[in-house]
């Protein structure tokens, strides 16, 4: 799941919409965590949910969470998800944040393999600082 129902309001605007090499960061991040292994790519959406998702320019397998509790923070981005994951049906879950849209394929990969090898949670890490996606 990426998480891109923020405001957005230090940047002027949600962060899914900030353009990057052709496309926004909402769609360099949907592809990124695109892998083989994810069955189905999910973007939480909340403030300005439909203009993010006319301006975008996501491809039609990604699936919309609405998360209506937007405002009360980023944890009901996560339940948003989690209930798109659990109607799916999925056995984990990719959690990755909008503003992070160059995250490298391997690191994606690596994480996908930890989890695929049973670990229950599985986070990425470069010079001793955590990143993303965490797999769970």
């Amino acid at each position: 799941m990426v998480l891109a129902a923020g405001e957005g309001r230090r940047m002027g605007g949600p962060k899914a919409l900030l353009p990057l090499a052709g496309g926004t960061f909402l769609s360099h991040a949907c592809a990124a965590v695109d892998r083989p292994g994810v069955a189905r790519v999910v973007a939480v959406l909340g403030a300005s949910a439909d203009r993010v998702r006319a301006e975008t320019g996501l491809p039609a397998p990604v699936r919309i969470a609405l998360n209506p509790r937007w405002p009360e923070g980023m944890l009901t981005s996560v339940w948003a998800g989690l209930d798109a994951a659990e109607e799916d049906a999925a056995d984990a879950v990719l959690l990755h944040p909008v503003d992070n849209p160059l995250v490298r394929p391997e690191t994606v990969d690596a994480v996908l393999a930890a989890l695929a090898r049973g670990a229950p949670i599985a986070v990425p890490s470069h010079g001793e600082r955590r990143g993303h996606p965490a797999g769970f």
